[in-house]
């Protein structure tokens, strides 16, 4: 895919500007993410979180723990 970039502006190996490069990956990265996990309390449950591509493991772990929090008291 080649893009119409500006000689000026530093490109990437195929041939597109870094500026667009950048500005796709941040898109992507604030797309959203629907991610099933599980725990276990004597039996299985199943739930699903939604986060940004973007996200780290704690911003992950802290959307969980909100969610979790709901139903059990001792999270808070």
């Amino acid at each position: 895919m080649a893009c119409s970039g500006l000689s000026c502006l530093p490109m990437d190996t195929f041939g597109c500007p870094l500026t667009c490069v950048l500005a796709g990956r941040q898109v992507v990265k604030n797309e959203p993410l629907q991610i099933t996990y599980s725990y276990w309390d004597g039996t299985g449950h199943r739930r699903q979180v939604v986060v940004r591509k973007g996200d780290t493991i704690s911003q992950f772990l802290k959307a969980v723990k909100l969610q979790l929090s709901e139903e059990f008291r001792e999270i808070r």
